[in-house]
């Protein structure tokens, strides 16, 4: 049930796919979320260095050693005042959508941005204007996404344009496709305003979408002079006996994010405890 983002575990090649296998194998996780130009240096953000060999290999090392990709990342800026790294975001996400099946799994996720391109927040994030250019994006990936029989996956974030559970439920009812899921985050929907209701909007979040969550993602929080500040399981006061009395019931899968390699055991002793 226990995975992590690849690139946590360090930059590597594709030609040295071996050592990422082999850490992976040493945390005992059975999963990944990876990013491919975070994880290999030798792929770039406009996915220049990815060849179709390096494809092949990809899947099939990780094939070989029963490692899966529950998540593709195809993060990028949805909102971006930039409008040509929002049509280069968008683009790359269409290519890994269409190469996703290749590499052996189907869900491929996204937050969905900013008004600011450092990804900070922005008043304007929470207005319709926001929502509608998510939106647009969405109705063109999901098409894709329809017609490859894969996924496109969202993440809510509290401080981006998607950022509740009831804006996501509307980008959901808007777009009514069978082929959009997401991923929970419950420390990205907390704040410092809502985080004692942190039971009600984790009982909310699986009530509402079900058999739509893909992927759960696992750090915590505490709140420090009035500031929510992230920290890795066990550190903080997230309820995990909740969270995960929920994932089992779907029988879905966790992965660690923003967590250094010194912090990993303790995290997943911890998660295991309420497993």
């Amino acid at each position: 049930m226990i995975g992590v983002r690849a690139h946590d575990l360090g930059s590597f090649t594709v030609d040295t796919i071996d050592q990422l296998i082999k850490k992976i194998k040493f945390y005992n996780y059975s999963h990944i979320q990876l990013v491919l130009w975070k994880s290999f240096s030798d792929i770039k953000e406009d996915l220049q260095g990815l060849t179709n060999e390096k494809i092949d290999l990809i899947y099939s090392k990780f094939k070989l050693n029963n490692i899966e990709i529950s998540v593709l990342g195809a993060y990028y800026n949805m909102i971006s005042p930039n409008l040509i790294e929002r049509e280069n975001g968008l683009n790359r996400f269409k290519q890994i959508l269409q190469l996703s099946n290749r590499l052996g799994t189907s869900f491929v996720a996204t937050e969905t941005g900013s008004f600011n391109e450092d990804m900070s927040f922005n008043e304007k994030n929470h207005l319709s204007e926001a929502f509608n250019i998510v939106l647009d994006s969405c109705k063109e990936l999901t098409h894709i996404a329809e017609k490859e029989n894969n996924f496109v996956g969202i993440e809510g974030v509290y401080t981006l344009s998607i950022w509740n559970i009831d804006t996501l439920m509307t980008l959901h009812l808007k777009l009514n496709s069978k082929n959009i899921k997401f991923i929970f985050d419950p420390v990205n929907l907390i704040n410092e305003n809502n985080y004692i209701f942190q039971d009600e909007l984790i009982n909310n979040f699986f009530e509402k979408f079900g058999s739509f969550i893909e992927v759960i993602h696992f750090k915590d929080f505490l709140i420090k002079d009035g500031k929510l500040i992230r920290v890795s399981p066990g550190k903080g006061i997230l309820n995990y006996s909740l969270l995960i009395k929920n994932m089992k019931k779907l029988n879905l899968k966790g992965v660690l994010e923003e967590i250094t390699e010194e912090e990993m055991n303790p995290a997943i002793n911890y998660i295991q405890n309420f497993l």
